[in-house]
């Protein structure tokens, strides 16, 4: 993967916006937000579950 492909599949526009409006949904305070509370976001990149 070259850096041009990287970035078009890591960058997304109001992504903070999106993940903030998401914990609002599960009732979580995005400014105190824990691992666990992104985990239903993504597994991989918090490294909180072991592969099994």
């Amino acid at each position: 993967m070259n850096e041009a492909d990287w970035l078009t599949h890591y960058s997304r526009g109001g992504l903070l916006q999106a993940l903030g409006e998401g914990l609002v949904k599960m009732g979580k305070n995005p400014y105190s937000a824990t691992l666990e509370d992104f985990a239903p976001a993504d597994e991989f990149h918090t490294w909180r579950q072991a592969s099994e």
